[in-house]
């Protein structure tokens, strides 16, 4: 019995130990052959990815010939950007090639061209618009090169028919030149003649008139003389018929500094002066001391806006010329002033600022007195006459005598005046030496318009002369014209 468990037991045991061997060696077989299958699954893993870049490196091909041919929606950037991505994994040697190769060949067929349209398939019909183009235009040179054949065939034939008559008018001319020529020496003949007569005579007349030469010399300098004392009389006499207000000798003063921009200047003159604001002067080129100055040798015209010290007034400029400005050394003179006198005035008439048919006479005396100056006489708009006429009244301001209700004491001031020698300033002349510019009032047209405001208000219509700072402009220096003058 207990052999035959040992005996069982023996069994089993050799049947366990060839389950074991048998597992083992199927155990053994089939990890081979997964090892086996894992190493072809690597094998096949990478001729895929070979094959995948491969194929996105065909893609990547297909992309840059399709945008070379000209495919809108395949932009330069995107092929670029794909061969760098994809270069590593395939070829991409023969794209670049092709790549530059298509660039070459936009520069040299796609001239004109926007770079965005430039593609092989738009390259013929951009050749074609040139070719197009270079054909047209030389149609239209043929066509000039034909018209300028026949101008000149015409200006050929039109010069040979003016040769020929030149040259049938030089024939002429020659002809008229010899008979011309032949009178020209019968007459050079009798000259001769003529001129050997005269010699003679003229050698008589010669011994005659040196005899009396020194005579004649002696006659001759002393005219020349007493000639020259005429023209200086009459140029003086020139001068001083013009009035005494458009004449000086000696100037009031001087302009120390000019500031162009700020349109304004500076003088010599001020409080020491007896020097007064509205004070309008007119301005002269410097010219050697004693010489007279006259009307025609004003450059501009400023007025005194503020007296700064007793020898110094700031003025603004009034009216000059770009072409001869302002400048530092200028003389001034004003028929209003006088240094460190009073200027005296008569006034007669009535004086209408405005042109409204009212007399001003209140406002033009207080231009007057403003700058200083002093009135000794004047006739009034009903005729009336107050103060009389001195020996220092210099002007005789005079208005118009249409509207007085009496001229006689109009008539009888002018009588008076001339026994004094005053002189006569018409009305307008007196305006412009105290810068005086009448103001230009406008009225808007139209529905809304108010027939109010078309005389506007009389008594504001024009006023006494102010400083209006607020009308200085600025100015600029003299600058060179187009032409190269001033």
């Amino acid at each position: 019995m207990a052999s035959r468990e040992n005996t069982t037991i023996q069994v089993a045991l050799i049947l366990s130990v060839m389950c074991t061997i048998t597992l083992g060696v199927f155990t053994y077989v089939f990890f081979n052959k997964a090892k086996t299958a894992t190493e072809k699954a690597a094998g096949l893993q990478s001729t895929v990815n070979d094959m995948t870049n491969k194929n996105n490196a065909n893609l990547t091909k297909i992309k840059g010939l399709k945008f070379m041919i000209g495919d809108p929606q395949i932009k330069r950037g995107e092929v670029e950007s794909e061969i760098s991505s994809y270069e590593s994994g395939g070829d991409l040697e023969d794209i670049k090639v092709l790549l530059e190769q298509f660039d070459g060949n936009m520069e040299l067929y796609g001239q004109g061209m926007p770079e965005e349209t430039r593609s092989y398939a738009s390259i013929p019909k951009n050749l074609l618009q040139t070719i197009k183009q270079q054909n047209d235009l030389n149609v239209k040179l043929e066509n000039m090169n034909r018209q300028l054949a026949d101008d000149k065939a015409t200006t050929v034939q039109t010069e040979s028919g003016l040769t020929a008559q030149a040259l049938a008018a030089r024939s002429a001319a020659e002809t008229d030149r010899d008979s011309e020529r032949s009178a020209f020496n019968t007459d050079r003949q009798r000259i001769t003649q003529e001129k050997s007569t005269q010699a003679q005579a003229l050698q008589q007349q010669v011994t005659v008139v040196n005899d009396s030469k020194e005579v004649i010399v002696a006659q001759v300098a002393a005219l020349g003389k007493e000639n020259n004392i005429l023209k200086q009389t009459i140029d003086a006499m020139k001068i001083l018929r013009q009035p005494k207000s458009e004449r000086f000798e000696v100037p009031d003063g001087r302009i120390t500094m000019v500031h162009q921009q700020l349109n304004t200047v500076w003088i010599d003159l001020g409080a020491a002066h007896g020097l007064k604001e509205l004070t309008t002067f007119s301005v002269y080129d410097i010219k050697e001391p004693g010489v007279m100055h006259e009307k025609s040798d004003i450059k501009a015209k400023i007025q005194i806006t503020r007296i700064l010290k007793d020898r110094m007034a700031e003025a603004r400029i009034l009216d000059d010329s770009i072409a001869n400005p302002v400048l530092r050394g200028d003389l001034i003179h004003s028929p209003n002033f006088q240094v460190a006198t009073q200027v005296h005035f008569a006034l007669a008439g009535i004086f209408d600022l405005d042109g409204d048919g009212t007399d001003d006479f209140n406002k033009v005396k207080y231009m007057i007195t403003s700058i200083g100056g002093v009135i000794d006489a004047e006739i009034r708009s009903d005729g009336t006459r107050d103060g009389k006429v001195t020996v220092n009244t210099q002007y005789l301001l005079k208005g118009t005598a249409k509207g007085l209700v009496s001229t006689k004491g109009y008539n009888d001031l002018l009588r008076e005046v001339q026994f004094y020698d005053v002189e006569q300033i018409s009305f307008p002349t007196f305006l412009k030496y105290v810068g005086y510019k009448r103001e230009v009032l406008t009225t808007s047209l139209g529905r809304s318009a108010d027939s109010s405001q078309f005389l506007g208000d009389l008594q504001k219509r024009e006023t006494a002369p102010t400083l209006p700072d607020e009308t200085r402009k600025q100015r600029f220096p003299p600058r060179r014209g187009d032409d190269g003058a001033f």
